[in-house]
């Protein structure tokens, strides 16, 4: 990656995992105003902090560009971490410091962990992918009781209908994952898609999310961690939720944007 320096920080030289390459710089004071209020990191504010940071497109990718410029909405979820990864780097630095509980239940304590972004494994889109997602993003894929059913790759426009659908007190995020990713089932109406989904084993459910993982691309952010206080060995998902964009120091004040 190419660095250069503009007027309030830094910009980078970024190719997102599907091709898509540009140039994007640091957050500013002004896109902080961005991440604050009830709704911090909504898909909406991550879309205007998409729009801000991403400076310049030189490589559309397998995106149709709208007046020159990317619709966010549009893009794969692997894609936009990753720019957001990249903007976050380029204003906190490469480290990322986070807690989660300890998965031995004799410990149960929480673990303090600082990992380096950079370092996060990058799965690109692969060809056959690529071209399955330009034309129109559908997937052939067998499904239990001898279906063929077809799935998406998911975009921004998903993961704000996802958290709207979460928003709901009983919501439960696999009928939920499962029903936006599959878009249509052979000699099912829509009707009866619950139904059927509902029916499917958990087993199934979860061999059918990760033939849809590999059909994807973005960056591998599930890592390999071990507690300090008790020694065992856990894989955990990084928890992005706790202020990826806009961290926090271990005293719990915010850090300051470069």
């Amino acid at each position: 990656m190419q660095h250069s320096q503009h007027e309030f920080g830094e910009t980078r030289n970024v190719t997102c995992p599907s091709g898509l390459s540009g140039v994007v710089r640091n957050m500013t004071v002004g896109e902080s105003r961005i991440l604050t209020g009830k709704q911090r990191e909504s898909v909406a504010q991550l879309n205007r902090l998409l729009s801000a940071c991403w400076l310049e497109t030189t490589d559309a990718g397998p995106y149709a560009l709208e007046g020159g410029t990317i619709c966010w909405n549009d893009v794969l979820q692997g894609d936009r971490f990753y720019v957001l990864m990249q903007v976050r780097v380029l204003t906190f630095g490469e480290e990322y410091a986070f807690s989660v509980p300890c998965q031995n239940r004799a410990c149960a304590r929480r673990i303090d962990w600082t990992l380096n972004l950079s370092e996060l494994s990058v799965r690109a889109l692969s060809d056959a992918s690529r071209e399955k997602f330009v034309q129109g993003n559908r997937f052939g894929i067998g499904l239990p009781g001898g279906h063929q059913g077809v799935f998406g790759l998911p975009v921004g426009k998903d993961e704000a209908q996802l958290a709207r659908l979460q928003s709901g007190e009983d919501a439960n995020l696999l009928p939920m994952l499962l029903n936006l990713r599959i878009r249509d089932i052979e000699g099912l109406p829509p009707l009866q898609r619950a139904a059927y989904l509902n029916r499917m084993s958990l087993r199934q459910a979860r061999d059918l999310l990760a033939e849809f993982d590999r059909a994807d691309c973005g960056v591998e952010t599930d890592i390999d961690i071990e507690c300090p206080n008790c020694g065992y060995g856990q894989r955990v998902s990084l928890p992005l939720e706790q202020g990826f964009l806009w961290p926090q120091n271990r005293s719990g004040s915010s850090q300051s944007a470069a």
